[in-house]
Formats: structure tokens, sequence, C-alpha cells
């Protein structure tokens, strides 16, 4: 007798599709492509080549493990041991990436304000005077 894979190893994917199925768990690939176009799109409109550096590591890392731990689970890439970011349990990879998460969106958010800040709002009419 075959036992499923345990749901909180280095198994997540091969648990998840035993116990919901392939189609439900096209989503989970579906958010790590996601987060890769969102780094992406990020790294595209940074405004230094250091934020696109980090921004395309993060992308790039957390989107190839996961694929790298969805290979080993469908039995295509030797076993590595590598946990499904954010998702399998793992405490010091979950705490890793969510500081990469973490850092990859606060540094977003301090690049829009800086856009913000420098963009001439002195071109645009004023309400004063109309």
């Amino acid at each position: 007798s075959v036992n499923p894979p345990l749901s909180y190893s280095d198994s997540f994917f091969a648990a998840t599709v035993e116990l919901l199925g392939v189609i439900s768990t096209l989503p989970f690939i579906f958010i790590y492509l996601a987060w890769f176009l969102h780094c992406a799109t990020l790294a595209h409109r940074a405004t230094s080549m250091a934020n696109r550096v980090i921004y395309l590591a993060a992308g790039s890392m957390v989107t190839t493990q996961s694929f790298i731990h969805i290979g080993v689970n469908l039995g295509l890439l030797p076993i590595t041991g590598l946990s499904m970011p954010l998702l399998g349990t793992g405490g010091s990879a979950f705490i890793a990436f969510t500081i990469i998460v973490t850092m990859v969106e606060r540094l977003s958010m301090l690049e829009d304000e800086k856009r913000l800040d420098e963009s001439d709002f002195s071109s645009s009419p004023s309400l004063e005077n109309a």
C-alpha cells in the first residue's frame, strides 16, 4: 500500500495534489508566476540598478524554488529538500521568504513615494485659481 505524502514535509505539492486534485493546484502555479511577473514589472519601473537586481533576484528565487519543488514532487528532478516557498513548513525558509516579500513590497512603496515627490504638481491647475 502506498501512503500519501505528508503535507508538512518537503512534499507539500504532492500532498496537495493528492488531496485536491491536479486542477485545484493550478492556482499555486499561477500565483508563483504572478509573483515573478510582479517583480519583473517592479524591476522595469525601478529607478536604480540596485533595486532592479533586488526585484529580479527576489522574483527569480521564489519562483525557481517553487518550480524545483514541483519538479521534485512530480519525479522530474532529483530530491533536493527544498520546501514550497511561503506554503510548506520549514521555519527558517518561511521566515526568509516572508522577509523577501516584505522587502520587495516596502521597496516598491518607497519608490512610489519618491516618484510622487519628484513629480511636478506646479504645472497642474490650482483649485485656488478657479
